[in-house]
């Protein structure tokens, strides 16, 4: 049958989202082990998610240099030999860090796994964190760092965390020229005997699970008595909006930050608060994106988003324009703040912003591997997937003149804080 592409598919309302069962294998030393089989895959992928994000030390490159230099040698191995044995398995193993966690990830066939392992156990209890390789980190990420002092929108983007939370703050991971003076080789080791060697993690493994591989995980990792790590409690701050403008001479552009705290997945109202986010610069066709580039022609894009923590989160509005439109922009963007807190969105614009949502949430669920990790990213946030079907139970119902309370509630454009960067205006 040939498809007439002059005629648009017809819509349909998801009324419900059937999830795949994770299964927790619990260790008998209180590790947890996550599993989601698929019996159509021979790969599978682990991530080992430990408590070390940057909320757990005063200087944020600290976790950040932890989880990279991990894989830098052992007290058995060198970083050539790690590397060469996870080549000779077709393995490819990678970290990383955020604010809450240091995930350590691994993506291999199942028949290698008896032999890949060994190599992580090695890893994340052996880690030596040579001073040459200390010493190498420092100097690139400084190197990094002044490269990126030349950019405005690296400049917005560091101080408008500084707005954010205060100095000294859990969340505060702005970084600072001085704090590449303070990583030192007995603060890294220090850091990783506090939160890596010997704590306890969660595993989440997808893919072509079976027994088989169970089994093997337990081999490798119940016999040894892991320590839990101390939760790092946030405490509440005082948020006071404030303007400021970096001056960066001969900047092409100037970048542009707007923003608050905001309330966390955690909240009842969080589900309708996305949908106020992508209606107002989430997407494509957002209102932002309408008027700012498509109608004015102020800038190639701008955008706003929410970033969550597990103890906290943020909204912000981020773009780059040039200097002789930044105070039209400036008045743009808070006449859309404004019409969307006084105005009723139509219910056509309304509907197309959730059916966007409605795909990108399929989307979201496409594979074992995928599906896994929004199961990892919500278990991590003391969530589940009933969060998802409390979303989906949003964007069925919300209407707008709910979506015109939450921009009165949490989208005040004058309790915001305004970040620039760039030539004066």
């Amino acid at each position: 049958m040939k498809l007439n592409r002059t005629i648009q598919p017809t819509a349909r309302l998801i009324d419900k989202i059937k999830f795949k069962k994770v299964e927790n294998l619990g260790f008998q030393n209180g590790i947890e082990c996550f599993y989601l089989s698929s019996n159509e895959q021979n790969a599978l992928k682990l991530d080992f998610v430990f408590d070390a994000g940057y909320c757990y030390h005063q200087n944020s490159i600290i976790p950040s240099a932890v989880s990279q230099l991990m894989l830098e040698g052992t007290n058995t191995k060198s970083s050539k030999e790690i590397n060469e044995l996870l080549e000779l398995q077709g393995a490819y193993v990678d970290t990383s860090a955020n604010t809450d966690h240091i995930v350590l990830s691994v993506y291999c066939l199942k028949q290698q796994l008896t032999y890949i392992l060994p190599i992580i156990n090695d890893i994340v209890s052996q880690a030596d964190f040579k001073q040459v390789e200390v010493d190498s980190f420092t100097a690139i990420q400084r190197r990094k760092f002044l490269v990126n002092q030349e950019k405005v929108s690296f400049l917005a983007k560091n101080k408008f965390i500084e707005h954010i939370y205060p100095k000294g703050h859990l969340y505060d991971h702005a970084i600072r020229e001085s704090d590449f003076e303070l990583i030192k080789r007995e603060d890294l080791i220090k850091f990783y005997d506090q939160t890596i060697r010997n704590k306890k993690f969660r595993l989440y493994i997808s893919g072509g699970v079976s027994q088989v591989e169970l089994k093997l995980l337990q081999k490798n990792f119940q016999e040894i008595d892991y320590q839990a790590v101390p939760q790092r409690s946030i405490t509440d701050f005082s948020f006071k909006p404030k303007k400021e403008h970096l001056l960066k001479v001969d900047a092409n552009q100037v970048a542009l930050r707007i923003g608050c705290p905001t309330i966390n997945r955690q909240h009842a109202d969080f589900p309708k608060l996305t949908i106020a986010n992508t209606l107002l610069g989430g997407y494509f066709g957002s209102r932002l994106m309408t008027n700012l580039r498509e109608d004015k022609g102020y800038t190639y894009g701008i955008g706003s988003g929410i970033a969550t923590q597990k103890q906290g989160a943020y909204f912000y509005v981020s773009t780059e324009l040039g200097w002789q439109y930044i105070k039209p922009a400036m008045k743009e963007i808070e006449n859309e703040f404004h019409r969307l807190s006084t105005e009723l969105v139509a219910d056509k614009e309304l509907e197309l912003v959730k059916n966007y949502m409605r795909g990108m949430l399929l989307r979201n669920f496409d594979g074992t591997m995928a599906t896994m990790d929004r199961f990892r990213f919500l278990n991590e946030n003391g969530l589940d997937f009933s969060y998802y079907k409390l979303l989906l139970k949003a964007l069925n119902e919300t209407n707008s003149i709910e979506i015109m309370s939450i921009f009165q509630q949490y989208l005040t454009f004058q309790n915001m804080s305004i970040v620039s960067s760039g030539e004066p205006f």
